[in-house]
Protein backbone atom coordinates (compact mmCIF):
# COMPACT_ATOMS: atom_id res chain seq x y z
CA UNK A 1 0.00 0.00 0.00
CA UNK A 2 0.93 3.17 -0.76
CA UNK A 3 1.49 6.16 1.81
CA UNK A 4 -1.26 8.13 -0.63
CA UNK A 5 -3.54 5.11 0.01
CA UNK A 6 -2.64 4.39 3.56
CA UNK A 7 -3.80 8.04 4.73
CA UNK A 8 -6.76 7.60 2.23
CA UNK A 9 -8.45 4.98 4.10
CA UNK A 10 -7.48 6.23 7.33
CA UNK A 11 -9.69 9.00 8.57
CA UNK A 12 -7.34 10.91 11.12
CA UNK A 13 -10.45 12.10 13.31
CA UNK A 14 -9.20 11.44 16.62
CA UNK A 15 -6.38 10.07 19.28
CA UNK A 16 -6.11 6.62 21.54
CA UNK A 17 -3.65 5.78 23.13
CA UNK A 18 -3.16 2.18 21.39
CA UNK A 19 -0.30 0.75 19.46
CA UNK A 20 0.84 -3.20 18.55
CA UNK A 21 3.63 -3.84 19.81
CA UNK A 22 5.01 -5.66 17.16
CA UNK A 23 9.02 -4.87 16.96
CA UNK A 24 10.70 -5.39 13.34
CA UNK A 25 13.71 -6.68 15.08
CA UNK A 26 15.47 -8.06 18.13
CA UNK A 27 15.82 -5.82 20.44
CA UNK A 28 13.98 -2.95 19.14
CA UNK A 29 11.76 -0.54 21.87
CA UNK A 30 8.07 -2.33 21.79
CA UNK A 31 6.75 1.16 21.31
CA UNK A 32 7.00 4.06 19.19
CA UNK A 33 7.60 7.47 19.56
CA UNK A 34 4.45 8.81 19.43
CA UNK A 35 2.09 7.29 22.39
CA UNK A 36 -1.18 8.63 20.55
CA UNK A 37 -1.79 6.59 17.71
CA UNK A 38 -4.27 8.62 14.76
CA UNK A 39 -6.97 6.28 14.03
CA UNK A 40 -10.43 7.20 12.46
CA UNK A 41 -12.62 4.99 14.23
CA UNK A 42 -14.35 7.37 16.36
CA UNK A 43 -15.79 10.88 15.88
CA UNK A 44 -14.80 12.23 18.81
CA UNK A 45 -11.42 13.17 19.86
CA UNK A 46 -10.13 10.84 22.89
CA UNK A 47 -11.30 12.85 25.89
CA UNK A 48 -10.50 12.09 29.44
CA UNK A 49 -12.99 11.00 32.37
CA UNK A 50 -13.60 15.16 33.40
CA UNK A 51 -14.73 15.47 29.64
CA UNK A 52 -11.68 17.88 29.27
CA UNK A 53 -8.86 16.68 26.73
CA UNK A 54 -6.81 13.40 27.90
CA UNK A 55 -3.82 15.11 30.11
CA UNK A 56 -1.36 12.21 27.75
CA UNK A 57 2.01 13.58 26.48
CA UNK A 58 1.94 12.98 22.83
CA UNK A 59 5.62 12.01 22.52
CA UNK A 60 6.83 8.83 24.34
CA UNK A 61 9.34 10.71 27.06
CA UNK A 62 9.81 7.13 28.03
CA UNK A 63 11.25 6.15 25.10
CA UNK A 64 13.41 9.43 24.44
CA UNK A 65 15.36 9.00 27.71
CA UNK A 66 15.81 5.12 27.47
CA UNK A 67 16.90 4.67 23.80
CA UNK A 68 17.06 8.01 21.79
CA UNK A 69 18.81 9.90 24.37
CA UNK A 70 20.63 7.35 25.96
CA UNK A 71 24.76 6.93 25.65
CA UNK A 72 24.06 9.17 22.77
CA UNK A 73 27.15 12.14 23.61
CA UNK A 74 27.00 15.49 21.33
CA UNK A 75 22.99 15.36 20.95
CA UNK A 76 22.81 18.80 23.00
CA UNK A 77 24.96 20.04 19.77
CA UNK A 78 21.06 19.46 18.18
CA UNK A 79 19.39 20.92 21.15
CA UNK A 80 18.59 17.88 22.74
CA UNK A 81 18.21 17.31 26.51
CA UNK A 82 16.68 14.62 28.82
CA UNK A 83 13.14 14.49 28.00
CA UNK A 84 13.69 16.78 25.17
CA UNK A 85 14.42 15.82 21.41
CA UNK A 86 15.39 19.68 20.40
CA UNK A 87 16.55 19.22 16.81
CA UNK A 88 15.68 15.59 16.91
CA UNK A 89 11.96 16.11 16.52
CA UNK A 90 12.80 18.06 12.95
CA UNK A 91 15.35 14.52 12.06
CA UNK A 92 11.98 12.32 12.89
CA UNK A 93 9.88 14.88 11.32
CA UNK A 94 11.16 14.91 8.24
CA UNK A 95 11.81 11.32 7.66
CA UNK A 96 8.53 10.50 8.66
CA UNK A 97 6.37 13.18 6.81
CA UNK A 98 8.46 12.27 3.57
CA UNK A 99 7.52 8.57 4.25
CA UNK A 100 11.48 8.67 3.41
CA UNK A 101 12.26 5.03 2.51
CA UNK A 102 16.16 5.53 2.46
CA UNK A 103 17.39 7.31 4.83
CA UNK A 104 21.37 8.55 4.66
CA UNK A 105 23.27 10.26 7.21
CA UNK A 106 26.98 11.52 7.39
CA UNK A 107 28.77 11.42 10.04
CA UNK A 108 27.58 11.05 13.77
CA UNK A 109 29.82 11.02 16.78
CA UNK A 110 27.00 9.35 19.21
CA UNK A 111 24.35 7.93 16.62
CA UNK A 112 21.99 10.52 17.64
CA UNK A 113 20.92 11.90 14.08
CA UNK A 114 20.16 8.05 12.54
CA UNK A 115 18.22 6.80 15.91
CA UNK A 116 15.60 9.27 15.01
CA UNK A 117 15.94 8.72 11.50
CA UNK A 118 15.65 4.86 12.16
CA UNK A 119 12.73 5.53 14.86
CA UNK A 120 10.52 7.04 12.29
CA UNK A 121 10.88 4.60 9.85
CA UNK A 122 9.67 1.69 12.53
CA UNK A 123 6.95 3.34 13.52
CA UNK A 124 5.66 3.90 9.95
CA UNK A 125 6.74 -0.16 9.37
CA UNK A 126 4.51 -0.59 12.44
CA UNK A 127 1.76 1.07 10.66
CA UNK A 128 1.89 -0.35 7.85
CA UNK A 129 2.96 2.92 5.99
CA UNK A 130 6.07 1.40 4.78
CA UNK A 131 6.56 -2.29 3.64
CA UNK A 132 10.39 -1.55 3.39
CA UNK A 133 12.99 1.03 4.59
CA UNK A 134 16.39 1.38 5.66
CA UNK A 135 18.70 3.71 7.48
CA UNK A 136 22.41 4.29 6.65
CA UNK A 137 25.33 5.99 8.73
CA UNK A 138 28.83 7.04 7.03
CA UNK A 139 31.80 7.41 8.97
CA UNK A 140 35.57 7.35 8.28
CA UNK A 141 36.25 7.47 12.25
CA UNK A 142 39.19 10.34 11.40
CA UNK A 143 39.51 11.71 14.91
CA UNK A 144 42.37 13.56 12.88
CA UNK A 145 40.27 15.94 11.91
CA UNK A 146 39.43 17.66 15.25
CA UNK A 147 35.94 16.34 15.93
CA UNK A 148 36.33 13.40 17.76
CA UNK A 149 35.76 9.12 17.12
CA UNK A 150 32.21 7.74 17.35
CA UNK A 151 30.69 6.96 20.43
CA UNK A 152 29.23 3.50 18.85
CA UNK A 153 32.53 1.87 17.37
CA UNK A 154 32.50 -0.89 19.99
CA UNK A 155 30.34 -3.38 18.96
CA UNK A 156 28.88 -3.95 22.15
CA UNK A 157 27.84 -0.25 22.39
CA UNK A 158 24.69 0.67 23.17
CA UNK A 159 23.98 2.40 19.59
CA UNK A 160 24.65 -1.18 18.07
CA UNK A 161 22.80 -3.45 19.83
CA UNK A 162 19.61 -1.23 20.14
CA UNK A 163 19.65 -0.43 16.18
CA UNK A 164 21.15 -3.43 14.61
CA UNK A 165 19.19 -2.22 11.84
CA UNK A 166 21.18 0.81 10.81
CA UNK A 167 23.55 -0.13 8.36
CA UNK A 168 26.86 1.41 8.87
CA UNK A 169 29.74 2.43 6.35
CA UNK A 170 33.28 2.84 8.07
CA UNK A 171 34.67 4.75 5.40
CA UNK A 172 35.01 8.19 4.17
CA UNK A 173 31.58 9.90 2.43
CA UNK A 174 33.54 10.57 -1.23
CA UNK A 175 34.09 6.74 -1.05
CA UNK A 176 30.54 5.58 0.10
CA UNK A 177 28.09 7.83 -1.21
CA UNK A 178 28.91 6.77 -4.71
CA UNK A 179 27.15 2.96 -3.73
CA UNK A 180 23.98 4.65 -3.72
CA UNK A 181 22.14 4.79 -7.13
CA UNK A 182 20.82 7.84 -8.41
CA UNK A 183 17.43 9.37 -7.15
CA UNK A 184 17.65 6.71 -4.74
CA UNK A 185 17.69 8.40 -1.45
CA UNK A 186 14.44 10.29 0.46
CA UNK A 187 17.04 12.02 3.06
CA UNK A 188 20.46 12.95 3.48
CA UNK A 189 21.64 14.53 6.58
CA UNK A 190 25.20 16.20 5.92
CA UNK A 191 27.26 16.17 9.80
CA UNK A 192 30.93 14.95 8.25
CA UNK A 193 33.51 16.86 7.41
CA UNK A 194 32.52 20.37 8.71
CA UNK A 195 35.40 22.39 6.57
CA UNK A 196 34.01 24.51 3.44
CA UNK A 197 35.36 22.50 0.86
CA UNK A 198 34.26 19.16 2.78
CA UNK A 199 30.73 20.37 3.22
CA UNK A 200 30.52 21.39 -0.13
CA UNK A 201 31.98 18.76 -1.55
CA UNK A 202 29.44 16.11 0.41
CA UNK A 203 26.55 18.24 -0.62
CA UNK A 204 27.63 17.86 -4.36
CA UNK A 205 27.42 14.06 -3.88
CA UNK A 206 24.73 14.08 -2.52
CA UNK A 207 22.16 15.78 -4.69
CA UNK A 208 22.11 13.71 -7.41
CA UNK A 209 21.13 10.71 -5.11
CA UNK A 210 18.14 12.48 -3.68
CA UNK A 211 14.66 11.39 -5.24
CA UNK A 212 11.91 14.32 -6.51
CA UNK A 213 10.97 14.88 -3.05
CA UNK A 214 14.07 14.57 -1.28
CA UNK A 215 15.81 16.97 1.19
CA UNK A 216 19.22 17.30 2.95
CA UNK A 217 20.02 18.59 6.32
CA UNK A 218 22.93 20.36 7.25
CA UNK A 219 24.14 20.49 11.01
CA UNK A 220 26.27 23.11 12.88
CA UNK A 221 25.38 26.15 10.79
CA UNK A 222 25.85 29.01 13.85
CA UNK A 223 29.47 28.12 14.17
CA UNK A 224 30.77 31.40 12.46
CA UNK A 225 33.18 31.68 15.41
CA UNK A 226 35.07 28.57 14.38
CA UNK A 227 35.65 29.73 10.59
CA UNK A 228 38.87 27.31 10.34
CA UNK A 229 37.38 24.09 11.43
CA UNK A 230 33.71 24.76 10.32
CA UNK A 231 32.60 26.14 6.71
CA UNK A 232 28.75 24.83 7.14
CA UNK A 233 27.55 28.49 6.87
CA UNK A 234 29.35 29.69 3.90
CA UNK A 235 28.01 26.76 1.83
CA UNK A 236 24.44 27.31 3.32
CA UNK A 237 24.74 31.37 1.78
CA UNK A 238 26.14 30.03 -1.65
CA UNK A 239 22.67 27.80 -1.80
CA UNK A 240 20.63 30.62 -0.67
CA UNK A 241 21.86 32.46 -4.04
CA UNK A 242 20.70 29.98 -5.91
CA UNK A 243 16.91 30.36 -6.90
CA UNK A 244 16.62 26.84 -8.49
CA UNK A 245 17.03 25.91 -4.40
CA UNK A 246 14.89 26.16 -1.21
CA UNK A 247 16.85 26.79 2.15
CA UNK A 248 15.54 27.11 5.73
CA UNK A 249 18.67 28.13 8.23
CA UNK A 250 17.64 27.18 11.96
CA UNK A 251 20.39 28.51 13.87
CA UNK A 252 18.86 28.46 16.91
CA UNK A 253 18.08 25.03 17.10
CA UNK A 254 21.05 23.82 18.52
CA UNK A 255 24.39 24.94 16.85
CA UNK A 256 22.06 25.42 13.81
CA UNK A 257 20.88 23.61 10.86
CA UNK A 258 19.25 24.15 7.62
CA UNK A 259 17.32 22.38 5.56
CA UNK A 260 17.46 22.46 1.83
CA UNK A 261 15.39 21.29 -0.89
CA UNK A 262 16.37 21.53 -5.15
CA UNK A 263 13.37 22.37 -6.26
CA UNK A 264 11.31 19.63 -8.68
CA UNK A 265 13.57 18.68 -12.02
CA UNK A 266 16.27 21.13 -10.68
CA UNK A 267 18.69 18.71 -9.22
CA UNK A 268 21.49 18.94 -11.82
CA UNK A 269 20.72 22.50 -12.57
CA UNK A 270 21.59 23.22 -8.68
CA UNK A 271 25.12 20.89 -9.54
CA UNK A 272 26.39 23.00 -12.05
CA UNK A 273 25.97 25.62 -10.02
CA UNK A 274 28.28 24.86 -7.93
CA UNK A 275 30.76 23.82 -10.22
CA UNK A 276 30.89 26.95 -10.98
CA UNK A 277 32.05 28.54 -7.79
CA UNK A 278 35.49 28.83 -6.94
CA UNK A 279 36.60 26.96 -3.61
Amino acid sequence: MSPAEWFATHRILGLRHSWESATPCGETPPTPLFTLQLIGTDDQAYESQDGGMAAENLLNTSLIDSHLMREAPWSEGHGAAPGHLGGGMLYYALTHLLCAKRCVCIGSGGGFVPRLMRQAQRDLLRAGVLEEAETHLIDANLPQSGWGSPHWLDDDSFFRRQFPDVTLHLRRSDEALPSFAPGSVDYVHVDGDHSYGGCRRDFELSLPLLTERGVITLHDTSLHEQERSCGVHRVVNELRRSRRIDVIDLPLVGRGVAIVRPRPRQVGRVRRFFSKLKP
